[in-house]
């Protein structure tokens, strides 16, 4: 059931996730010992935003994964820890062109319904 939101700043050099998306998922079955087919993720760029100053370097990725509670702190450290290493390395060119700050939030569902 995971679902991972990706918002991104225009600005930044990367912007085709397919890839990302797919080593997320695998990451989130082995981490989180969830099935495959319940992983949804998805990418949004935003256009309208300010950084700081507004200094046109200025950019950002924020990463929102929602799980169903239940996981150890340990656990979630763990995920949190992978995650942003795949993160890392997916925007590597923008950390070395670009101010990119680079956040990730875990939240715990209270309430979940699939229909």
């Amino acid at each position: 059931m995971p679902h991972l939101t990706l918002e991104y700043s225009a600005n930044v050099t990367e912007s085709q996730f397919p890839e990302l998306f797919q080593l997320c998922h695998a990451f989130l079955v082995e981490h989180l010992q969830t099935h495959l087919a319940h992983c949804k993720s998805r990418a949004i760029q935003c256009t309208q935003f300010l950084i700081g100053d507004g200094n046109p370097k200025n950019a950002f990725a924020h990463v929102c994964l929602q799980i169903m509670p239940g996981r150890t702190p340990n656990t979630l450290q763990k995920v949190s820890q992978g995650l942003m290493e795949l993160f890392r390395h997916h925007f590597s060119q923008s950390l070395k062109n670009l101010n990119l700050q680079i956040t990730l939030e875990i939240k715990e569902l209270q309430f979940y319904k699939k229909i």
